[in-house]
């Protein structure tokens, strides 16, 4: 396929843009902030209850969870401006 040159010049862009499109998108500060701050915030209050391999509601236990909210913590802290 023969192109002149401002056909491969649109030809080139058009392959540029497909490849960013089809690439995986890293999540930007903004959305990696409100995710940090979602987990913080259901670690928070109460109870915090998974599904296991059964399908049973299973509960966190205490110092499970004071674990995952001071993870939670330091990625706020990480990815939240203050």
């Amino acid at each position: 396929m023969a192109f002149g040159w401002p056909e491969h010049a649109l030809e080139v862009d058009r392959r540029l843009i497909q490849k960013q499109e089809e690439a995986p998108r890293a999540p930007s500060s903004e959305q990696l902030c409100a995710s940090a701050r979602r987990k913080a915030a259901v670690l928070g209050g109460g109870r915090v209850a998974r599904i296991n391999d059964k399908g049973e509601r299973v509960y966190m236990e205490d110092d499970e969870r004071a674990a995952l909210q001071a993870e939670a913590a330091q990625a706020v802290a990480a990815y939240c401006p203050q």
